[in-house]
Parts: structure tokens; sequence; C-alpha cells
């Protein structure tokens, strides 16, 4: 991983890294100035606030399930279990569905290039962040591979 350091403080250096990064794209969204690549009248405002309503209801909810176990880092704490049913039994990572559905509606309200480039960064950044924290969830519990192959990682899967 990161050479001269053991596996230990490279995994906290990497998923720490991930989330200041997390962190700094959402400041731009929020902070940053709108613009013009299309046009925002009510109803595209509507669809945005339903976007950030349900994305901060998700994310929410899942925090509350989780409680005291919740924390920015990709890495789980001592107080990490499996969870694979209520918020968590249709996509193993809601909190980051609903950061990036807020984040969604977010640039849609701003409508300008940096909107866009933060939300296409935050989806990239969360999928690198998911997969970093099944690696670590997938090596605690044994049980997490099966969850993988049944639950979507941000969407639920589709059934056939």
């Amino acid at each position: 991983m990161l050479s001269g350091l053991d596996e230990a403080t490279a995994s906290r250096i990497v998923g720490w890294s991930l989330v200041v990064v997390q962190f700094a794209l959402l400041g731009l969204l929020l902070i940053g100035e709108s613009g013009d690549l299309w046009p925002t009248p009510a109803p595209v405002r509507a669809v945005a606030l339903a976007l950030v309503v349900v994305g901060c209801v998700v994310m929410a909810g899942a925090g509350w399930q989780i409680r005291r176990a919740i924390t920015a880092s990709p890495l789980p704490n001592e107080r990490t279990a499996l969870m694979d049913r209520g918020w968590f039994g249709p996509v193993r990572h809601p909190i980051y569905t609903g950061l990036l559905a807020t984040a969604a509606g977010l640039a849609l309200t701003r409508a300008s290039v940096l909107a866009v480039a933060c939300l296409v960064g935050l989806t990239v950044l969360l999928q690198v962040k998911a997969r970093f924290e099944e690696t670590v969830l997938s090596q605690r519990f044994p049980g997490y591979a099966e969850y993988m192959a049944r639950t979507g990682r941000l969407l639920p899967r589709l059934r056939r």
C-alpha cells in the first residue's frame, strides 16, 4: 500500500485521505457558483429538492440504524457489526447512496461545470471508498461476500 508503513497505518492514511477529498468535493459543490449549463425552472428545482430531501432521509435513516458504529472513515470501528437488513437490505452503502442523491440535487440546481465535475468526482470517489471499505469488511465478517453477491453497492440489484 504505502511503502515503509505497517498495513494498519497505511489503511488509516488512505481511508482518511478519501474522507478529505469527499468533503472537499462536497464543499466545492455547496459554495461553488451557479452556472447556466441548463435552465433551472421550477420543475427542475422541485426535482432537485426531492433528491436532496430523499438523500438526507436515506443518510439519516441509515446513520440512525448503525448509530455508534457510524464513522466518516471507510474503516469500520470496533462497534461495527454486519448490517444486512433495514436500510442496508437493498444496498450495501445507503449513506453513500443518500449522499450521491443529495449531491445530484445540488448539482442540478447549480447547473455549472464545477457542479457536474464535483458530482462525477464524488461518484468515482465513493465507488473507490466503498470498494476499500468492502475489502476490510470482507476480511472482518465471513458472511460479507455472500451479502455482496446478493446486494447492490449503491443501487438495489435488479432481480431476473
